[in-house]
Formats: C-alpha cells, structure tokens, sequence
C-alpha cells in the first residue's frame, strides 16, 4: 500500500507514515489543496492523511489577513487588481463588494455579473429567484457554476471581467470572454454600407433581400456597367428593349457590423441562377443578365474568391458600379404591394390615391378617423399597424395633437427615433415614410430639435385596440379611506394588512401609482415595494405567521401583475 505522500487520484487507500493509519481515498479536499494550507475542522479532518507531507508554511492557510479575517483582494480574471463589484447593493462573499471567495465558499461566487430582466426572469422559472435582491442594471457577485449554466441556455448576462476573480474556472472565464464579445458586437455602432446586384426581375431579387436580418432598405433601378449614364433619363421602357447595356439592377443598404459583404455575396447566388446567360426563368434579355457590382478591390476580390471556389459553371459578371437610375415609384417594392387587395382601411378610395402610387400627395386635412379624440391625443390604448401587411408601425403612447390635420407621432414601434427602424423606411431627400413590410406609402416626416415628427395619413393606418390602462378612478377613491387610517402624530399613512386582500391589493396598486408619479418605471416601482415587503415578511416569518402569509400572498399578486419573479413561501 502507498503512502498518502506518494498517493496519486487513482488510489482507494493509504498508509500514514508517521503512525501507520490506514485512510480511504479520495478525500474531500486534495493532497495539492491541503499543501496550500489548512483553515477549520472539516478541513483538518479531510487532510488528515497527508500530515507527514506538509510543511511549515502549510499548517495555516496561504495569503495575508485584513484585520477582519477576511483574504485579501487578489487578482481580477484579465491578471490585474480586482475592482469592487458592486456596493449598492451589497454583495460578495464577505459582504464587503468584493466578488472574493472564502475558502468555506462552496459557491464560488467570483462572477461579477450586470443583471438584466431576461436573467432574472431565468432565475425566477429555475427556482432560485434573485428579483427580491437586485433589479436589471444592478451588479452581483454570482456563482460561477449558475453563470455557466445560464450561459449554456442562452440567457447568461454581461460579466464585468474587471471585477471577476482570478479564480474562476478557465473553461468559464473563456465563455465570459465569448459573452462579451457578442454583446460588444450586438452594442457596437452601425455602419452603414451599399452593395448593387443584378439578376433577373428586379422584384422578386428586392423581395428576397428585404426578409434578410441586417439589411436596412433597398431600392430597385437600372445600372449599365459599360457606361455611367446617356445624358437622359432612364426608364423601363428604354432598358426593357434589351439593346442599351443597362441591367435590372437592386441596391441593397445593409448594416456591416451585423451582416457582412461576404454573406451578402452568398445570399445573392443563392436567390438567382447564376448559370443562365441573360436570363431568369421566363424573363429573356441582356436586362435581366447575372452582374455582381463591386466598390473597391477588397469587393472585387470576394466575389471572385466565391465563384472560383463554387462547383458550378457560374456566368455572372463582376463589373465596377457605375451611376445607379432609380427605376419609377410603381416597380419599388412591386411584389409586396401587388398583393394588398383588401386593405384594413377606413375609406378604400382615399386608400388607393394616396397610399398607393403615390409619394407626395395627402389626405385632406381634419378628414381621417384617427386625427379625432380619442385617437388624436393617444387616450385611447393601442397600435397602429399597415393596412395591407399589418406590419406594426406606431403605439398610441407616442401620438400627440399636432393640429396639422393628420395624426402625428414621436416615436416608432420600435423607438428607434432618428435611427434605422424595423418597421418603417425614412427618405431623407423626400421626407417619405413608407411600410418596410409592403413598401406602402404612409407620410412624411419633419424633424424639430432633433426629435420626429412623424405625419401619417389616416387612410394608411389601422388602429388595433389593446387592453385597457387601469381601473375606475372613482372606484379607488370611495374605497381608499377604508383601506388605511391616518397617525396623525406622524402624518404617514399605515396600511391596514388585517383588511381582506381585495382591499390591499388596491393600496399597493396605489403605492406603485406614486412611485410611477415620480419618474420609476412600472416594474421597478413594483419591485421597490416587493423588497420592503419582503424585509418585513423576513421580520415577521417567527414572531407574526400570519402576517407573514398575508405579505407573501401580496408578493405573489405583485409577481402576477408586475412581472416581479416569483415568490417563495418561507412562512410557518
């Protein structure tokens, strides 16, 4: 038998050489960690065999002290000197803000990680709800092992690395590292470029490039790569003759950062057949011939890199773009419009003059359905969507009386403001705003002290009602002097939890109300309060059981109607 010196992972026992005892393996803490040093009884207990191996320096546990017991900052994962985590709220193994281990933390808690909603909410379903301790934006010192495994379901949050122990696990500190590195690419800035591509129709090309993630808007037009222009204007009518050298040509505006030339390349072969000479199915012409356009050498050399390296007998030209013609307003976005035959509309005449067809023209004033109350002021709750694609378009918390005559907006669904929205086209030479999902033409828009104005025609929206916002004021005012008294000595309001639950479901709906008064959100307002009421349920889970179980029946309606997480029953 070995001795527990010269022992190694694969052995079942082993000999002491000081006394001859006889140990079985393997032990809670290992030979390598007992030889670091050695901190209270269970340690002792589980190192016991390895007595004879350790030396001086082994019999107490490696590191200096804080005069607080506590070991001392080490080094952060990126080898410099850890950063506090975070200190509102408090958090770390010894409480101190610090993401330190203790060497009784089986946890681990060296992550320093931001929280967010989709974390918490991860938390909450997982059974271990963090929402009563920390809200989204707040940092927390997290276990490395839950890290990883909401990592490896996909909601795992940012990670600060800065304040991240050195201690972590290499296999996680290189997946924080991956994290990281995608939401710095989700959170970088956009950058903006254009590519030119012809193949066939150019409808049905524009059609397939606008379903893809990352492309911003396209246009339809004519491009001659043996010319940049014949001093007139360029019509379907002149190119479709199939004698002037011009292509059905579609321009494609796509975000770089999350869709790069390279994928585009791949996506334009994969919408057309680039094996056909001047032609696309039953379109026949030199109008309708395969041509990659390039804007530089780096473009050039990507295309060509991809049909040298392609198994087909690819006949498509690579050629440098020349002057783009805008084709005519009918043929933009053509397969998208063709088919909105019924419109959810309040006056199909209007419709079809103004929404279709048609770029500068406007209904006339005070005459639509939604430039009147309720619609006007935005008192009315819902969202206004396309006729034709029911495409969402705006909330009715962003609609204001402009007194122009049509409705007005100040933000899109997606509150993207200035920038590039999902849902809708701006052109910033004509001011029109057109349905990203049909290509229908919706109003213009003016920009005042760098916010939107956004004016639609009544006719190119439709309203969708959502659920009503709140119950009857007057409702809560006859049954508010019944649910709490007043201490006039100190002039605060006291609720009456004795009361039955209806009564103080509606003095926490009222709480929240006031928080919301003062600029917190619905759901931070919520969680605010569910935090106060869970110190006291804390507070009461031995001296008072029943109210405990009243608080906790209050957390859970919060849970239900704010989106809080989910409450555990810690109550007698």
């Amino acid at each position: 038998m070995k001795t527990c010196c010269s022992s190694n992972t694969s052995d079942k026992e082993c000999v002491r050489k000081s006394d001859g005892k006889v140990f079985e393996l393997p032990r809670r803490f290992s030979k390598k960690r007992c030889k670091q040093g050695i901190k209270g009884f269970t340690m002792r207990s589980s190192c016991a065999p390895y007595k004879d191996c350790l030396t001086k320096k082994g019999k107490v546990i490696k590191g200096k002290r804080s005069k607080g017991g506590q070991l001392t900052y080490k080094k952060n994962m990126l080898g410099k000197k850890i950063k506090v985590c975070s200190k509102n709220p408090m958090t770390g193994f010894y409480r101190d803000g610090y993401c330190m281990t203790g060497a009784d933390d089986s946890g681990t808690h060296t992550v320093c990680a931001k929280m967010d909603k989709k974390f918490l909410d991860y938390t909450a379903k997982k059974g271990n709800d963090l929402s009563s301790v920390v809200e989204p934006g707040d940092k927390w010192c997290l276990c490395e092992y839950r890290w990883q495994e909401a990592f490896k379901d996909g909601f795992a949050p940012e990670v600060v690395q800065n304040a991240t122990n050195m201690r972590t696990k290499d296999v996680i500190r290189k997946q924080i590292k991956i994290h990281n590195k995608k939401k710095t690419k989700s959170k970088a800035k956009s950058v903006f470029k254009v590519a030119y591509f012809a193949g066939g129709c150019f409808w049905g090309l524009q059609k397939s490039f606008n379903g893809i993630e990352g492309v911003v808007d396209t246009s339809v037009g004519y491009m001659n790569p043996n010319s940049s222009g014949t001093g007139k204007s360029v019509t379907y009518e002149y190119v479709s003759t199939g004698k002037t050298g011009y292509a059905e040509t579609v321009k494609v505006k796509y975000n770089s950062i999350v869709l790069s030339f390279d994928e585009l390349v791949e996506l334009f072969f994969s919408f057309h057949d680039p094996t056909t000479l001047n032609r696309q199915g039953n379109d026949v012409g030199t109008q309708y011939r395969s041509i990659a356009f390039y804007s530089n050498k780096s473009e050039k050399s990507v295309v060509n890199n991809f049909i040298k390296n392609s198994d087909k007998n690819i006949v498509t030209e690579v050629k440098k773009k020349t002057t783009f013609h805008v084709a005519e307003d009918y043929h933009q976005n053509y397969l998208q419009k063709k088919n909105c035959d019924n419109p959810n509309t309040e006056n199909l005449d209007v419709f079809h003059s103004i929404c279709k067809g048609n770029t500068t023209l406007a209904e006339p004033k005070f005459s639509g359905k939604y430039v009147k109350k309720p619609y006007v002021d935005g008192k009315i709750n819902g969202i206004y969507v396309c006729p034709c694609c029911n495409n969402k378009l705006y909330s009715s918390k962003d609609a204001f009386n402009s007194n122009s005559g049509w409705p007005a907006f100040s933000n899109t669904i997606d509150k993207k403001g200035l920038s590039e929205s999902k849902h809708i086209s701006f052109n910033e030479l004509t001011k029109e705003l057109t349905c990203k999902g049909c290509g229908l033409h919706l109003g213009h828009r003016t920009i005042k002290d760098k916010k939107i104005h956004d004016c639609i025609n009544s006719t190119c929206i439709h309203f969708i009602a959502g659920k009503s916002r709140g119950g009857s004021k007057k409702t809560l005012k006859r049954l508010l002097p019944q649910l709490r008294e007043i201490d006039k000595s100190k002039k605060e309001h006291i609720y009456k939890l004795s009361d039955p639950h209806k009564k103080r479901v509606l003095a926490i709906d009222e709480g929240i109300r006031d928080e919301m008064r003062k600029g917190v959100s619905r759901r931070q307002a919520a969680l605010s309060k569910k935090k106060r009421f869970n110190v006291l349920r804390l507070y009461r889970k031995n001296n008072d059981p029943k109210g405990c179980k009243r608080l906790t029946q209050d957390m859970k309606y919060m849970d239900k109607k704010y989106d809080t997480g989910q409450t555990n029953n810690i109550c007698k």
